[in-house]
């Protein structure tokens, strides 16, 4: 019997950000653990070594139903002769007792089977409901209920000679990966969509010019205050007035926007694919749509400044009149991850926005409803092997005891770190790890 303990630290720890380049950060987040044994099992050699595996995992429940996605496996190997003795000053260590420190850095983004990228979902459990009237030809109009949880563990199996001997396994909660986040507008090009002029304003005015709002194709950064902590991010805007031919000069002029901004959180789960459109099945997929915030804001569009001496309205009626303008929103907490786009999971976001241009009397008042479908993404780590492309798939066998003795002498004792030097993602020459691999 092997008296062992697997310890792991509830949370990844944050990188820290990079000294030499702004935005970026030196080291992936990693979660550090420790395996402490007994001196008895080493003297009796109870295990000759401890596979060490990092798993992530997609549980989805609709009914009765249910389906598994695999999101990462990360693995590693310890000896028994990389197990070291306990310090006195560690209080929480068993005492005579022998301990082997070792950590797994999570990347921002794994690769699938078919060699697709795709950004870790944060720890999670999904609910919601589906009717189960939308595919059956009966008045059945039932509540289904499902959930789709994202869970992540660490195991630790004991081997000897080739045969696992013990077991032990702790959950980890993936909370925060994400410090970078950057987001666009999910379509290909600038978004221009036409404002419509108030009914009153359609009543008064015969003739009225037309009102083009464009939503850029940049990318929007997600900043947060370190003062408050709170996040916000830009998005520009830039607006253009036809004005017709026989209507005054005055409707060339700065313009007043009050803004209501309300971000929606689109979730899809499933037990087939969220991208399925197979309407007999439709109660095996359950879609929920929240509103993490809501706020309201004015804004002013002013015309495009004068670099010299030439007048800023323009005498040719054909030419648009420009005014620009930024809107500064508060990011939610919600959004707190990239958009997801798993199998049995997915994950978008979308702001909606309603522009009321009120101007001055005798100009017509605009409203513009829009829904801007958000792409948001993740950057600024320097150590994903996935965003690197640098993926190895090592797969290791044994099949008999001289085979194991073989493979684990490769592996020799690691160098004695300083406490300080753990933070930091090294290892020793003499220790040649498998690498982490994705399934």
């Amino acid at each position: 019997m092997i008296y062992a303990r697997l310890q792991v630290e509830d949370q990844p720890t944050t990188p820290l950000a990079s000294s030499d380049s702004a935005g970026t950060y030196d080291t992936a987040p990693r979660i550090n653990g420790r395996v402490s044994v007994l001196d008895d099992s080493i003297a009796r050699r109870a295990f000759d070594s401890v596979h060490l595996c990092l798993r992530g995992v997609l549980v989805t429940t609709i009914g009765h139903k249910s389906a598994i996605e695999d999101i990462i496996t990360l693995t590693d190997i310890k000896t028994a002769t990389e197990f070291k003795g306990v310090s006195s000053n560690g209080a929480g260590d068993t005492q005579n007792g022998r301990h082997a420190d070792f950590y797994f850095q999570l990347p921002t983004t794994t690769s699938t089977a078919n060699g697709v990228f795709r950004p870790l979902p944060l720890s999670k459990v999904f609910k919601g409901t589906v009717n189960s009237s939308q595919n059956s030809p009966l008045n059945d109009n039932r509540i289904i209920s499902g959930e789709c949880e994202v869970s992540y563990w660490i195991e630790a199996k004991f081997r000897r000679g080739g045969q696992q001997v013990g077991f032990l396994h702790r959950h980890v909660q993936v909370l925060s990966l994400y410090p970078h986040l950057r987001a666009s507008v999910a379509k290909a090009g600038s978004l221009t969509v036409c404002a419509k002029p108030d009914l009153l304003t359609r009543c008064r005015f015969q003739k009225s010019p037309d009102l083009s709002v464009t939503f850029p194709e940049s990318e929007m950064t997600v900043e947060c205050d370190s003062a408050t902590g709170k996040r916000h991010i830009t998005l520009p805007l830039s607006a253009a007035i036809n004005v017709p031919e026989g209507l005054p000069t005055r409707f060339r002029h700065s313009l007043t926007c009050v803004v209501e901004a309300k971000w929606q959180v689109n979730t899809c789960f499933s037990t087939l694919s969220c991208k399925c459109s197979d309407r007999s099945r439709a109660s095996e997929t359950v879609r929920k749509t929240t509103t993490a915030s809501t706020q309201r804001t004015t804004i002013i569009f002013r015309p495009l400044p004068r670099y010299d001496e030439r007048d800023v309205v323009k005498t040719d009626p054909a030419d648009p009149f420009l005014v620009t303008s930024q809107l500064e929103l508060q990011v939610p907490d919600a959004l707190s991850q990239p958009s997801l786009s798993w199998k049995h999971l997915s994950r978008a976001y979308t702001l909606n926005l309603a522009l009321h241009f009120r101007s001055g009397s005798g100009t017509p008042n605009y409203s513009l409803p829009v829904a801007l479908p958000l792409s948001v993404t993740a950057y600024g780590s320097k150590a994903d092997d996935a965003a690197f492309g640098a993926i190895a798939r090592n797969y290791m066998e044994i099949t008999s005891d001289d085979g194991e003795d073989e493979v684990l002498g490769l592996f020799g004792p690691p160098s004695i770190e300083e406490e300080h030097e753990r933070t930091r993602p090294q290892r020793a020459a003499t220790r040649t790890p498998p690498p982490p691999y994705f399934r």
